[in-house]
């Protein structure tokens, strides 16, 4: 794949088995020395160069996890170059983003500046329970097959040239939509490992 995300942030969303994390994986492998991973699915990243952070307590961790690579983010040795948050609308519940603790806030806000100096990734199968300050500001929304009328409502207030490209999408043909920030959405074949 041709686009560059370091120090980026990235939005990515799709239903079960849409290619998610092997798009992830992919990107991971060819672009990113130090990632970290925050998941509950550890089966998923066994094998796989990352640090993985397993939560006792997903959504009520975050502030311990954020903590954590801060601290480690500042001393400025081995910094982590990517902070992926694996099924990332398990924070929200609908919740706005507006209520997100402070740090995550900061995180969303200053990623590429001190003392995170790193990427994000968001991935999700529910892209309608990502808070819009995350995913209308992402360098990419990278956009898998979705089903339901709020995840087509979500993407049609960022474009609505993502739902015309979403229709073209089936399940498990792999393809995805990558929609880079200030610009027109496009189809991309699918990325193999």
């Amino acid at each position: 794949m041709k686009e560059n995300f370091k120090r980026r942030k990235v939005t990515i969303a799709g239903i079960q088995e849409s290619g998610k994390t092997y798009f992830c994986k992919h990107i991971i492998k060819t672009q990113f020395k130090r990632p970290i991973v925050y998941s509950l699915n550890r089966h998923d990243w066994v094998n796989e160069n990352v640090f993985l952070y397993i939560p006792e307590d997903y959504k009520n961790d975050l502030v311990k996890f954020l903590n954590f690579v801060k601290k480690h983010n500042k001393k400025g040795v081995k910094r982590f170059d990517l902070i992926f948050f694996d099924d990332f609308d398990l924070f929200f519940d609908g919740v706005n983003s507006n209520s997100l603790p402070p740090i995550l806030n900061n995180l969303n806000a200053m990623h590429r500046h001190p003392p995170w100096y790193t990427a994000c990734f968001f991935a999700t199968r529910r892209p309608q329970d990502i808070g819009t300050k995350i995913a209308e500001t992402s360098h990419y929304n990278i956009i898998f097959p979705v089903e339901g009328d709020n995840a087509f409502k979500k993407y049609k207030n960022i474009s609505n040239k993502i739902i015309e490209l979403l229709k073209k999408l089936k399940y498990k043909d792999y393809r995805f939509i990558v929609k880079k920030i200030g610009e027109k959405p496009y189809i991309h074949k699918p990325v193999l490992l």
